[in-house]
């Protein structure tokens, strides 16, 4: 019997998410105090009163800490190269450094299920 194989993330990541985990981490937060505030920003948003690690805010919260700070070695560099594009370059381009990252840290996902799922969380709230 074979077993199938789950790949990439089932959860949708806003823009703003991103934004703040990389902000957090340029400013010298450890891992825990990023995963705390990110906690604090969603507790509102998803799973609202649960705190199942299997809730959908966990699975967001390690979606956004995998993109960014719970880097393997070999992404190290390119994510500290991408923070600094994100200290130095205007808002309206941070879209395409969070891309980038994800894209290196969900290698095996095709990016036409990267920009459909980022390309929803840009929507306006309705």
């Amino acid at each position: 019997m074979s077993k199938q194989l789950s790949v990439g993330y089932s959860q949708g990541i806003q823009l703003e998410w991103l934004e703040l985990t990389a902000k957090l981490l340029l400013a010298g937060s450890t891992r825990k105090e990023i995963k705390t505030a990110l906690d604090e920003l969603l507790r509102d948003k998803l799973s609202v009163g649960n705190h199942n690690r299997s809730s959908s805010r966990a699975k967001t919260i390690s979606i956004l800490l995998k993109i960014w700070v719970a880097v393997p070695e070999s992404l190290q560099p390119l994510r500290n190269e991408g923070l600094e594009y994100l200290r130095t370059t205007p808002l309206h381009q941070h879209l395409a450094i969070h891309w980038g990252m994800t894209m290196a840290a969900y290698r095996s996902i095709k990016s036409t299920q990267i920009y459909s799922r980022m390309s929803k969380s840009l929507q306006p709230e309705r």
